[in-house]
Order: structure tokens, then sequence, then C-alpha cells
């Protein structure tokens, strides 16, 4: 009798052991799990947070390329009609040279003739 009086204490006892254990346990897997999901909801908020961010730099970065096509399309034209104008002067250039060799011929005769004058006036 002693024996099973013995041995029901001693099972008393690791049964409140393990009891208590198991109670702390699921006390401390309850307080993980709450951290846990705590730390998921913060996460979840930061990665929207992060979506939304990086949308809005899409649509920024959309804006500025398109501004960059506009303002490369207007350098193109640009280019173009610096080109025509230079073009243009180029032709003038030509002219304006072409009319001072003529000039200089005119003046080189007009001087050859009034040298022979003078020559003939002595």
């Amino acid at each position: 009798y002693e024996q099973t009086l013995e041995d029901k204490e001693r099972i008393a006892a690791e049964y409140g052991y393990v009891a208590k254990s198991y109670m702390e346990l699921k006390r401390s897997l309850g307080t993980n799990t709450n951290d846990w999901q705590e730390k998921l909801q913060k996460l979840t908020g930061d990665t929207q947070s992060l979506e939304e961010r990086m949308a809005q730099y899409q649509e920024e970065s959309k804006r500025w390329k398109k501004k960059c096509i506009e303002k490369a399309n207007m350098l193109d034209e640009s280019t173009a009609h610096i080109k025509e104008l230079q073009s243009v002067m180029d032709e003038g250039m030509m002219e304006i040279r072409s009319k001072q060799e003529n000039i200089d011929e005119i003046v080189a005769a007009a001087t050859k003739e009034e040298k022979a004058r003078s020559k003939d006036n002595l």
C-alpha cells in the first residue's frame, strides 16, 4: 500500500510538473505567436507601403521619360533647323566670296588701267 501511495504522489508530482510545463509552453507559444503576428502585420504594412511608393516612382519615371522624349524631339528639330540655317549661311558666304573675287578682278583691272594712263600722261 505504501508503494502505491508513493507512486501516486510521484505520478501526481510528475503530472503537476508536466501540466505546469505545458501551461508555460502554451503561454510562451501564445506570446511568441502574438509577437510573430505583430511582426507579420508590420511587414505586410511595410510591403504595402513599399508597393505604393514603387507605383508612385514608376509614374514619376514615366513622366520623366515622356519629358525626355519631348526634349529629345525638340533638340532634333532644333538641330535640323540649325543645319538649314548653316546651309543658307554657307550659300551666302559663297556668293559673297564670288562677288569679292569679281570686285578684286575689277579693282585689279582698274588699277592696271590707271597705271597705263599714268604712263601715257608722262
